[in-house]
């Protein structure tokens, strides 16, 4: 279990809405020192048996004022599965599937919908849609001690919580080296 608040000069979704009138809201105009951001994160992990995992993660936010950090999610759930490379003797690799739906709160939903933007969100009137996304992954450890090399590819729905928008396939390779 995670608690969190963020103290910053952040912004109020209703505020800017309000001091809008009939045009789109600006949040950076309604920014002032010492809003806060709550929220709480849950993560569970549970093995299987020797080659499976389970894992689940939840998030949330009071989704008041404007995203300060991260990405603009004010409510997710993610659950899914993780391979272990014994099973096909690659002791040192894993795969993973996971399915995750996001959110926003009704203030940001309400911001974004009459024109507002985020520091990743907004394009106009949104047409609001929970984003759901599905994940698989292979990390693969080459013969080079302390390296792996991750392809991953995502399926996502409503991106950026726009149903006008995708779906979108996304793929991408990252490496990982211990120094």
């Amino acid at each position: 279990l995670l608690y969190f608040m963020n103290k910053a000069p952040m912004g109020n979704y209703d505020k800017s809405i309000a001091q809008a009138g009939n045009g789109s809201p600006d949040i950076i105009a309604t920014r002032l020192n010492g809003r806060t951001k709550h929220g709480i994160g849950l993560n569970y992990d549970q093995q299987l048996n020797e080659t499976l995992g389970l894992f689940a993660r939840a998030g949330w936010n009071d989704g008041k004022n404007e995203t300060w950090c991260f990405t603009e999610i004010d409510h997710t759930l993610t659950t899914g599965l993780s391979f272990d490379g014994k099973k096909w003797k690659r002791q040192d690799d894993n795969a993973g599937l996971a399915l995750l739906t996001n959110g926003l709160s009704g203030d940001h939903k309400n911001y974004l919908s009459k024109g507002g933007y985020g520091f990743i969100t907004g394009d106009g009137k949104l047409n609001y849609a929970p984003e759901y996304a599905a994940e698989l992954y292979y990390s693969f450890k080459p013969v080079i001690k302390d390296l792996w090399i991750t392809a991953d590819y995502q399926f996502m729905i409503n991106p950026a919580y726009n149903k006008d928008r995708g779906p979108v396939n996304i793929f991408s390779l990252r490496l990982h080296v211990d120094l």
